[in-house]
């Protein structure tokens, strides 16, 4: 963790505690927004590798290339549109990319 950070944190009177690693009980919050963003978007991406090396498919490099940038755009596109209200036009995560 920065200095910059430790710094801000404690003049806004806040304490930091370090979760344990490989502990997602520690930090439920950021572990569901994860598995969210997983299952809402990225495993709808081309070339998806998925969570572990069983759930890949065949030459997955092949189908598609996201600079970090693209990636950034992508996710926070599919954030405006998961936030719209049921019944609006809603695109999928490929729509997104291909437009």
């Amino acid at each position: 963790m920065s200095a910059h950070v430790i710094g801000v944190c404690t003049r806004l009177g806040m304490s930091i505690q370090p979760a344990q690693p490989k502990k997602p009980t520690d930090k439920p919050t950021i572990e569901r927004f994860f598995r969210t963003l997983r299952e809402g978007l990225i495993q709808h991406l081309p070339a998806y590798k998925g969570p572990d090396v069983h759930s890949r498919g065949q030459a997955v490099e092949d189908a598609a290339f996201f600079f970090i940038h693209e990636v950034e755009e992508v996710i926070r596109e599919w954030i405006t549109v998961r936030d719209r209200k049921p019944g609006q036009n809603l695109e999928t995560p490929v729509q997104i990319t291909t437009r």
